[in-house]
């Protein structure tokens, strides 16, 4: 028969009856739970909750340990005080900030050199040697010097023997032949609650190139305890008053310190202030204080490859044959690092060079800013360098470079050294050496005795004129040294295509500040670390060369220490420090590009051997120190002895990890197959044991299902176990919840039609 329209409904009892399900019951399900699956799966939960609590105590003590680390790391490095206060026991106190002068000063009970931070306590100061921080190409070479005369007494400014003391400051180096001096003001000015006599003075060339540039001269004249008291400021070529701020800061109290000085300390005092004019009108760059937390581990893992340079030199210098100079001694200090596990050296051209046209360009501005131009007209003259070759527009710079690149361009034999000493050394670690030898050896023309953290090095390439950029840069400032030995660490070269404005970058270096100048009685050196960011990349001055300016700080002695970026490749060289040219437009620094090196060497057919065992070593335990697993990290540091003996950092390592492990900080390497196993027991014992509570519960619903029917009889503990059918997730109540099959419908609704 044909089916009637309409719709078709199914029932359940009819063709689609609910699924049942044998179930084998026992006196056991009686009760809702067993209480063995319940106390398996209590264990399990407490098992789990103690791989929680495990993994978080862990968790924490890695972090601890990481904190630890970090400030470990941290007192590695100096960083930089700003301002300095420098005290004489004679009765006179300043400050200034190293950002923008560098100072020295020289013990007169002792004979000593002290520089930056080391003025800080007090000592017999009766001299102090002020100059500006800047580049070579600051043509202003300008300086100031306080002097305090106690061999001499004046009860006031106007005593003659305070006149006397002026006269001899003022005319020292100031040649009345070749130039005119004209006092052109005179006022009184109170410094302290102390009356002075300010005067200033003009120094004019009468003749000659030098007559373009012009210099002032500033004194002021006090008493002081009894004595002449002078201060004279030699401005350059330059009318701006550089030296106020620290004019200002002078204070003064009732002291009368004395001293006699024997033969002896008498000597030392005269070879310690050639020094120290020498270093006053050297490169020089500041240091400061940053905030470096982001930059100490990639330092950590390079500084013991940045090295301290040492460049003392004595010559005499001849022009055509004939002396031009006596023999005299310079030196001083800067940063290098290690490119080459074989002892390659990479730094700046002006810590390592000692040319001697470089010398008689810097004598003769030396000498001019003191009012003497015989010296700057000598080499105009030699260079070929006429008044007449500028117009009214030519600026200062314009004269000096041209003379200066006149010198620089005339054949080596014309300006020879004569009996030249050099002593240049490498410093692998903080021991430094004894820089009273060290000049000593080099007036005497002897050699120095290696040791094995100070090596002597050879420089075996370099490309440097002291003074350029003043117009135009002509060159790069960088240099190559070679010291002997194997397994050296060694830092990653990279480049300045890495970094963008803003790029995060650190400068390692040793500045000569802080008992680290290399020119006084210290037994210890320490690497200094500032960060910063990249400020521009710009093209060097009429050059394709690259220069990275950024507001990191680049310290004095901080000169040829890498600049490293934040993926820890080192993209460039600290070199340059400018004060916005003069005009007091804000502080500069500037980055020479790592390709200036890398040319150097292809030029030179050197080739850096990167392949470091020490380096790889001194990774592997860094990265096991920070993460405070210092049992494991002793065994690289360790080996990095074994590997490079003079490692700088090695024992610092090894000690400040068995401190930590003494003190229950060591952390164990997590236990991955424990807990791993662990984790697999809980989620398998647990999931089990849920299983099974479910399967005892559902067999107490079939239980009870059945009992409560008649279906069965209450079970006790000889009665065998029953199987029986049961709809599962039924509950108690009507006879369908409880389990039983519904029967089917004998009288469907009529509005449906039944099939045939």
């Amino acid at each position: 028969m044909p089916k009637k329209s309409g719709t078709n409904h199914k029932f359940k009892g009819a063709s689609d009856s609910p699924k049942t399900k044998n179930v084998k019951i026992t006196h056991h399900h009686a009760k809702p739970y067993k209480r063995s699956h319940i106390g398996s799966l209590g264990l399990f939960i407490v098992i789990g909750i103690f791989l929680i609590v495990f993994g978080v105590q862990y968790n924490a003590g890695l972090n601890r340990a990481i904190d630890s680390a970090q400030i470990f790391v941290s007192g590695l490095f100096n960083y930089g005080e700003s301002n300095i206060n420098v005290s004489s026991s004679y009765g006179f106190q300043l400050s200034y900030d190293q950002l923008d002068f560098i100072v020295g000063g020289v013990d007169s009970t002792t004979g000593s050199l002290f520089i930056g931070e080391e003025l800080s306590t007090k000592r017999a100061y009766e001299q102090l040697r002020i100059s500006r921080t800047g580049l070579d190409t600051d043509l202003t070479k300008s300086s100031m010097t306080i002097m305090l005369d106690k061999s001499s007494s004046a009860d006031d400014a106007n005593s003659n023997t305070v006149s006397a003391l002026e006269y001899s400051m003022l005319t020292l180096g100031v040649n009345t032949k070749e130039a005119t001096l004209t006092k052109t003001a005179t006022t009184t000015e109170t410094l302290d609650n102390k009356t002075f006599i300010k005067n200033n003075w003009s120094v004019q060339s009468k003749e000659g190139l030098a007559s373009k540039l012009p210099v002032t001269i500033t004194t002021y004249l006090g008493a002081l305890n009894g004595h002449p008291f002078v201060i004279k400021a030699n401005n350059g070529v330059s009318t701006e008053d550089d030296y106020k701020s620290i004019i200002d800061s002078l204070k003064f109290s009732s002291e009368a310190a004395s001293s006699q000085s024997s033969t002896k300390v008498a000597s030392k005092i005269g070879r310690s202030s050639t020094f120290l004019n020498s270093i006053l009108f050297t490169n020089v760059a500041k240091a400061g204080a940053p905030d470096a937390s982001k930059s100490e581990k990639i330092s950590s893992l390079f500084s013991p490859a940045v090295v301290k340079i040492y460049n003392l030199y004595c010559m005499g210098i001849s022009i055509n044959g004939a002396p031009y100079l006596n023999k005299f001694c310079n030196g001083g200090t800067g940063s290098g690092f290690l490119v080459g596990s074989d002892g390659y050296v990479a730094t700046n051209g002006h810590v390592a060079t000692s040319s001697p046209k470089d010398v008689v360009i810097q004598d003769a501005l030396y000498y001019l800013s003191l009012g003497d131009p015989q010296y700057f007209n000598f080499l105009a003259e030699l260079g070929g360098v006429k008044a007449t070759d500028f117009t009214a527009e030519s600026t200062e710079n314009d004269v000096v470079d041209a003379v200066a690149n006149a010198i620089y361009e005339l054949e080596d034999d014309i300006i020879t050294a004569d009996d030249k000493s050099v002593t240049l050394l490498v410093g692998l670690n903080e021991k430094q050496p004894d820089i009273e030898e060290l000049m000593q050896l080099t007036e005497d023309g002897e050699k120095y005795s290696e040791q094995t953290s100070i090596k002597i090095a050879k420089e075996v390439a370099s490309d440097f004129r002291a003074f350029d950029g003043i117009v135009t840069f002509r060159g790069s400032d960088v240099a190559i040294l070679k010291i002997s030995g194997s397994d050296y660490p060694v830092v990653n070269l990279g480049s300045v295509a890495s970094l963008t404005q803003g790029s995060e970058i650190t400068i390692l270096g040793y500045p000569g500040n802080a008992s680290n100048n290399g020119l006084v009685d210290s037994t210890e050196s320490k690497v200094t670390l500032t960060a910063g960011k990249v400020s521009a990349i710009k093209n060097a001055q009429g050059s394709d060369k690259k220069l990275v300016e950024t507001d990191t700080t680049i310290g004095h002695g901080n000169s040829g220490g890498p600049a490293i970026d934040d993926q820890g490749l080192v993209f460039g060289l600290a070199t340059y420090t400018s004060d916005g040219a003069g005009q007091g437009d804000g502080t500069f620094n500037y980055i020479r590009d790592i390709k200036d090196l890398k040319d150097l060497a292809e030029g030179a057919s050197i080739t850096f051997n990167t392949e470091s065992k020490t380096q790889e070593e001194w990774k592997k335990g860094i990265d096991l120190f920070y993460t405070g697993r210092y049992s494991k990290s002793i065994k690289n540091f360790n080996k990095v002895k074994e590997l490079y003996s003079q490692h700088p950092k090695a024992e610092e390592f090894i000690a400040a990890a068995n401190e930590r492990i003494k003190n229950g900080q060591d952390v164990k390497d997590f236990p991955i197959l424990l807990v791993g196993g662990a984790v697999v027991v809980v989620v398998v014992g647990g999931g089990g044991a849920v299983i099974l509570i479910k399967r005892h519960h559902q067999g107490h619903q079939a239980y009870k299902s059945h009992v409560a029917t008649g279906g069965t009889p209450p079970l006790t503990k000889a009665d065998p176990p029953q199987t029986v059918q049961f709809v599962p997730g039924k509950g108690s109540g009507s006879s369908w919840q409880q389990g039983l099959v519904a029967p089917t419908p004998v009288n469907p609704p009529s509005s449906v039609d039944q099939p045939k």
